[in-house]
């Protein structure tokens, strides 16, 4: 409704809430390719203060921009995707002050005019598009989670770890695919050839053994347990 009435892709800031490696943040990346808008992902596992997203005071030596700005000043659009990954991991061992700026930044009456540390304007960041993720939702403080859309994403039962097992491997074999025709040169008969080689060492599907020892796993180690096997596969 947005994207007509406002003529750009707008929502309401969305938090993915599930058990970790059950595919939250690739949810999120996926979402933000499917929008066709460019995204950005702050891991906030890393961010112990607020100067990670509102940047250090201009009358500081070390003064920078913080990655709000950053992202505004020098993108073409003022639209994008921001993705906050596990979210309530900066509140590890009290560092609340990480959340701050995000009073103001999930706020539809003051994020168009939030202010960065180093400058002497306000921007707005009214349009950007959040998406965080968080393990346990018990840790975010309640103003927080109540600026956001909470969705809570499930751990896939056996029927669905099935398709994930089959569509990560299926993605793992593309990706390994693509390296090697970027490697390769630029010709039909050096795409057949790598083409060749990873059917000649990979099947098409795995098999029904292969996928029900995989259906007690979440969707990451999933994933790790395929590429160390395809590893495997592959010296052998």
């Amino acid at each position: 409704l947005n994207s007509v009435s406002h003529k750009h892709i707008y929502w309401k800031p969305i938090l993915f809430s599930g058990e970790a490696g059950i595919g939250k943040t690739f949810a999120a990346q996926w979402l933000a390719e499917k929008m066709n808008v460019p995204f950005f992902k702050i891991d906030m596992a890393n961010v112990s203060d607020n100067q990670k997203l509102v940047g250090i005071n201009k009358l500081a030596p070390f003064s920078k921009p913080g990655k709000i700005f950053e992202i505004l000043a020098y993108q073409p659009i003022v639209n994008p995707i921001i993705i906050l990954d596990e979210l309530e991991k900066c509140t590890e061992a009290g560092h609340y002050a990480a959340l701050s700026p995000l009073y103001t930044l999930l706020e539809a009456t003051t994020n168009n005019r939030f202010i960065d540390e180093c400058a002497d304007f306000s921007i707005d960041a009214s349009r950007i598009n959040w998406i965080a993720t968080v393990n346990d939702l018990s840790r975010l403080p309640e103003p927080i989670k109540s600026r956001f859309e909470i969705l809570t994403i499930e751990k896939p039962n056996k029927e669905q770890n099935i398709i994930i097992s089959q569509n990560i491997y299926k993605n793992i074999c593309e990706e390994l695919l693509l390296k090697m025709e970027n490697f390769d040169d630029k010709d039909k008969n050096s795409n057949e050839n790598s083409k060749n080689i990873i059917s000649n060492i990979f099947a098409e599907n795995l098999s029904e053994e292969v996928l029900a020892e995989l259906t007690n796993f979440v969707p990451r180690d999933i994933q790790k347990i395929i590429y160390k096997a395809m590893g495997f596969a592959q010296l052998n």
